[in-house]
């Protein structure tokens, strides 16, 4: 059996690098070109139309793995599902013929992955507050003062001291943790 196939016409678009190779000298300072496809977004940086080989990558995710994203959250919050073309709309222009409460649901994603891609350690302080603030429910609800804190710690055995020496860098960054407690 065989097949035949007649193309009518087709139409090529350039993408990335080479949607605007032809004008890397409009470039000043430093670029960063996001080509976001279905699976994987592909990011290079230019500096004053020149770009930069060690700062070119990609990134597994895409389009497509947003949307999977999405739906798991709005599964897990609402038990419900969504279809693509509605996520897609509230991605592409911040709103959707959907009902309010799943169309803030979905924005609010959106915002945190912004957030967490403009502060990498969000998620860790986030954590780090949520511990101290059992810490400090605790104490409060046992009415422990610092005396009471003192006694409780009393009985604490302390960890034998290892010959290990540390270095000023990492004691400095504890400081700052502790300090900013």
């Amino acid at each position: 059996m065989e097949y035949h196939v007649d193309f009518a016409g087709a139409e090529i678009y350039p993408q990335g690098f080479s949607a605007i190779a032809d004008r890397l000298n409009d470039f000043r300072g430093v670029t960063m070109l996001c080509d976001i496809g279905n699976g994987t977004m592909n990011v290079m940086y230019i500096r004053s139309g020149k770009p930069i080989p060690t700062q070119c990558y990609t990134e597994k995710y895409g389009v497509h793995q947003c949307m999977i994203a999405v739906r798991e959250k709005l599964m897990q919050k609402f038990g419900a599902t969504v279809d693509d073309g509605v996520i897609e709309d509230v991605l592409r222009y911040g709103k959707a013929d959907i009902g309010e409460k799943y169309l803030t649901a979905i924005n609010d994603h959106f915002s945190r992955q912004e957030r967490l891609a403009d502060d990498p350690f969000l998620e860790t302080r986030e954590r780090q507050d949520a511990f101290l603030s059992e810490v400090k429910a605790t104490v409060r609800e046992q009415q422990i003062g610092l005396g009471g804190l003192a006694a409780l710690l009393q009985g604490v055995q302390p960890v034998p001291q290892q010959n290990k020496a540390v270095s000023e860098e990492a004691f400095d960054t504890a400081m700052d943790f502790i300090n900013g407690l």
